[in-house]
């Protein structure tokens, strides 16, 4: 596990999710499972939207541009309940700050794995980092539209003048809104 993650040829040819690594390194076999997160949420679905779009300090790359919130935002209009990231204090606030929302629009980051650990409906937005090796069970993957010779790149930060975010249109995410919030 530890050699894949040190050597970005062998991880970018990787074709499994990480719960497969999880699991034979105890010796099972994972069957998609949803992930355990150790707490129990007591919040109810209060939100059709949450827009998760903060990211680590780490990957800044990884955001969707702020701009682009905003305009998915203005385009949902008054259609939907929409929330914009909270709990940012303590791991259990933000916990029920997901688990408040029907389907959860994110970044590659923590609140992706709490939403799939909580079975939300997600629209995962990638661009730099890896979307094969992250199973979402009940969403899709939103990736860069344009295409761009070195995604995924697994860089922290961008050399090109338009980072590849900029590629996920929010009318692409609009779509992907209406068909999730419409089943």
């Amino acid at each position: 596990m530890l050699e894949l993650c040190m050597n970005e040829k062998e991880k970018l040819s990787n074709k499994k999710y990480w719960e497969d690594f999880l699991f034979e390194m105890v010796g099972s076999k994972w069957k998609g499972e949803i992930p355990i997160i150790g707490y129990k949420p007591s919040s109810k679905e209060v939100f059709d939207i949450g827009f998760n779009f903060n990211v680590g300090d780490k990957w800044p790359v990884k955001a969707w541009p702020l701009e682009y919130w905003k305009e998915l935002e203005k385009l949902i209009g008054s259609k939907y309940a929409i929330s914009w990231q909270q709990g940012l204090k303590s791991i259990e606030e933000y916990i029920e700050w997901i688990n408040s929302c029907r389907l959860i629009v994110t970044n590659d980051s923590l609140g992706l794995h709490i939403a799939h650990a909580l079975d939300k409906r997600i629209i995962a937005l990638f661009g730099p980092t890896l979307s094969t090796e992250v199973y979402v069970k009940n969403g899709v993957k939103l990736l860069p539209e344009k295409e761009y010779d070195c995604l995924p790149c697994m860089s922290t930060s961008c050399v090109r003048d338009r980072p590849c975010m900029y590629e996920i249109s929010p009318a692409t995410v609009l779509k992907n809104v209406e068909k999730f919030l419409s089943e």
